[in-house]
């Protein structure tokens, strides 16, 4: 009986760190699109712009995004962000965890493009 209470016990840890773990990886993949998505509809955009419409996402999103790490270059065809974040994920009651995350793009301007 009590063999079977610790198999529980465990297996009801596992899904929990699951579903926490599970949880910050598919924010992250919705945040990657989201910067890809600004990436290519920037060309008419500042960087400022740019930084600002990432802080938007980021927020909608709920990601603690530092806007002093944004990395935005811009040339006369491409741009290249990267937004490096820290997710807090909580792997067990207790315990949380600091996952780093870093979304990038690096992408050739759409002619005609402008950001929402």
């Amino acid at each position: 009986m009590m063999g079977r209470l610790i198999r529980l016990a465990a297996a009801a840890l596992v899904v929990y760190a699951a579903w926490h773990v599970l949880g910050a990886q598919w924010d992250h993949f919705k945040f990657q699109d989201a910067v890809t998505h600004v990436s290519e509809f920037s060309s008419g955009q500042d960087e400022d712009a740019v930084r600002a419409a990432l802080l938007k996402e980021a927020v909608a999103l709920g990601l603690p995004v530092d806007p002093a790490k944004i990395v935005v270059d811009k040339n006369d065809q491409r741009i290249h962000i990267e937004v490096p974040y820290i997710a807090p994920v909580r792997i067990v009651p207790g315990y949380t965890y600091q996952w780093p995350f870093t979304t990038s793009a690096d992408t050739s301007y759409i002619p005609g493009s402008r950001l929402r």
